[in-house]
């Protein structure tokens, strides 16, 4: 060690005993000034790794958030890791160090997608199983249906899933979560019927708002318009079948879900 890394050494050994002296003594006067003391607490006391692990947290979503652009723009395949560390900067070694390949990265994304849709419909079952909720949850699927995160998941997972079967099952998932999760909804309002036709029903309830929606954005044939009267013709819908408006009307039921008081909007 050079003299001058011998002469820094000693006197931070000398300003830590300085710092102990004067934490323990009652009269507190030491030859070390107020602001030294001060730079070495704080020096000693700050958590070293809290943020490393934000950074790392905020160059972890900078990935995603870049991958996500750019699958949506370019599609899966046409994507490169070069592409996305361009557009947020740094290294290849600096997206392995998150995640062990492109694929990894994708099923991160699709997973981040599956969270938001089952939280957002855990909300709403969580408010109830009235009129109320059961609306409420209808519109936030749609809402979420029809965003332009999803749609893009979408397009890209029929425009890739030939070449890239994995990606198919990824996707399989969100799907499966999200048609859990409106069972769980709908189930209350269904005491009409038991069994396997809860079920079927939830199921329809499931298709209508998100499959049907989703398909009319693919192929361009919707609008506010058209989603609007979709929500208040679900509801209205799922009102022959349920205890919505007060008790349920089961024999209006074993026939509603065929014979709807109102023809549903085509898309």
């Amino acid at each position: 060690m050079g003299r001058q890394g011998t002469e820094r050494s000693t006197r931070a050994v000398r300003l830590d005993a300085q710092l102990t002296n004067w934490e323990c003594s009652p009269v507190k006067e030491q030859q070390v000034s107020t602001s030294e003391i001060n730079t070495r607490r704080h020096r000693r006391e700050l958590p070293k790794a809290a943020p490393r692990s934000k950074d790392r947290t905020f160059r972890r979503s900078r990935l995603i958030d870049a991958a996500r652009g750019l699958f949506h723009e370019k599609g899966f395949a046409a994507t490169t890791i070069d592409d996305i560390i361009e557009r947020i900067g740094g290294s290849r070694g600096t997206l392995y160090i998150y995640f062990g390949s492109k694929l990894e990265l994708f099923e991160t994304i699709v997973r981040e997608e599956a969270d938001r849709f089952s939280k957002t419909l855990d909300d709403a079952f969580a408010m109830g199983a009235d009129d109320m909720a059961l609306e409420e949850a209808t519109q936030k699927l749609l809402d979420l249906a029809q965003s332009e995160d999803a749609i893009g998941l979408l397009r890209m997972v029929i425009a890739e899933r030939q070449k890239y079967p994995q990606i198919g099952n990824i996707y399989q998932m969100v799907v499966s979560r999200v048609k859990e999760a409106a069972r769980r909804i709908v189930r209350p309002h269904l005491r009409c019927v038991t069994g396997e036709a809860q079920d079927f029903l939830a199921e329809m309830f499931f298709a209508i708002v998100v499959a049907d929606t989703q398909m009319a954005f693919l192929t361009g044939t919707a609008d506010d318009q058209l989603a609007q009267e979709r929500g208040r013709w679900i509801t209205r819908h799922l009102a022959t079948l349920t205890n919505l408006s007060g008790e349920p009307n089961c024999s209006r039921a074993k026939t509603g879900l065929f014979s709807p008081s109102k023809t549903a909007p085509s898309v």
